[in-house]
């Protein structure tokens, strides 16, 4: 099931300096005894996700389209809980499945196999621990240390990339509480990345995130102080922002979402940012169908530099053919409208029409038409199609690209 690992991992200097104060903690705080440590480890719960995905790249100026074929394979246990104290361990493998057809990014180890006469596609194959972390959970509070998966609101400022076979996950010390009535926090300290591409990014980095539940939807504040230890070409900045989620409706589905975020330079950066970020999007439509409509912006500084969301799941916004996972010094305007579909006898899905321009000077990039179908098939089962087609304007310097999903996955 899983490939020879193909990244060294070092020992995580957080866990060994925090472990013992976790430990701690777990001993001293009434917890719910449910048995010995034995009986905790031996009653836990086993979990399994397996996804076998197709993707066919065309791009203009590559003469050979990139088509890989990859299995993705995640074996996980979660132990029992013992004074309030667990742990969970979670290995992940993703295997190519027949020849290599395809190119990897830059960032990928040279090591890894891949046909640099082909597109890139963002699966490098290989196997690591995906997460390994212990974790303290009281009435009110609850504390998980070690490499875990991060998901922070809609994921656009902290998320674990779920669409790319290998999953971004971080070496973090993470304190959630929520003691006041609709109210939640989340305190952050962040080591390491452990990126799609089988590098890491030491860092010394807080995430703040506070929320608030109204009557009509939720407000978010959030905080990123980014500090990173190495030298990876990314800068170390600070982001404050704030995010509505309300509902205006219950009689029919009207949702409707506002963020906005500012961004400055932190640190010894070679080039200073003061740059803002803002969207705004709505959705109306009856239970079954819904219309989507959105604007969203990351801003320049003047065309030196733009506001970036290293951290995100970036496939998730600006389209999905990718073509704007890094964000130019010009920055990004995404103005988008599309179709969603409630599930009907298992079977949902979503069309949506992007136009993109520079923050900026005002560049046209060009245009994308994104469609995807999936089918809950069996329960803990989903097959999947996707497409995305991206047509570059000629002043933009891009070119034309299209790309093609197919993949089945099941989840126990």
């Amino acid at each position: 099931m899983f490939p020879p690992p193909s990244r060294r991992h070092s020992a995580n200097n957080l866990l060994q300096t925090l472990l013992p104060g976790v430990l701690w903690l777990a001993c001293v705080t009434p917890g719910h005894p449910e048995g010995n440590l034995a009986e905790a480890l031996r009653t836990g719960k086993p979990s399994l996700f397996l996804r076998y995905r197709y993707e066919s790249v065309d791009q203009d100026g590559i003469a050979k389209k990139a088509q890989a074929s990859t299995l993705k394979s995640n074996l996980g246990y979660q132990t029992g809980s013992w004074n309030s104290l667990g742990a969970y361990l979670e290995f992940e493998g993703v295997s190519r499945v027949g020849d290599i057809h395809y190119n990897l990014p830059a960032a990928v180890p040279a090591s890894v196999t891949r046909d640099r006469t082909r597109p890139v596609v963002a699966d490098p194959e290989g196997a690591e621990i995906n997460q390994s972390y212990l974790m303290w959970k009281g009435t009110k509070n609850a504390l998980k240390l070690g490499r875990q998966q991060i998901i922070l609101g809609n994921a656009r400022f902290v998320g674990n990339v779920g669409w790319r076979q290998n999953e971004q996950t971080f070496d973090a010390l993470r304190w959630d509480n929520s003691s006041w009535e609709k109210t939640s926090l989340s305190l952050i300290y962040l080591e390491n990345v452990n990126r799609i591409f089988r590098d890491n990014n030491r860092m010394n980095s807080w995430v703040a995130d506070l929320a608030h539940r109204f009557d009509p939807g939720k407000l978010r504040a959030y905080t990123l102080l980014l500090n990173y230890k190495d030298a990876t070409g990314l800068q170390d900045r600070s982001t404050w922002g704030m995010r509505w989620e309300g509902t205006a409706s219950q009689k029919f589905k009207f949702l409707y979402n506002l963020d906005f975020a500012t961004q400055s330079d932190s640190g010894d950066n070679k080039t200073s940012v003061d740059a803002i970020y803002w969207c705004g999007e709505m959705e109306i439509g009856s239970p079954r169908i819904s219309a989507l409509l959105g604007i969203e912006s990351l801003g320049s500084d003047n065309g030196k530099t733009a506001f970036a969301t290293p951290l995100a799941t970036l496939h998730a916004f600006n389209g999905w053919a990718d073509m704007f996972l890094a964000t130019s010094v010009a920055g990004l305007r995404d103005s988008y409208a599309g179709l969603n579909t409630a599930p009907v006898k298992k079977v949902s899905g979503s069309l949506v029409f992007h136009r993109f321009e520079a923050d900026f000077g005002g560049t046209d990039y060009g245009s994308e038409t994104d469609a995807v179908v999936t089918w809950a098939a069996l329960e803990g089962m989903q097959l999947g199609l996707k497409y995305a087609d991206f047509n570059a304007e000629t002043a933009s310097g891009l070119k034309d690209v299209s790309k093609f999903w197919l993949w089945t996955q099941y989840k126990i």
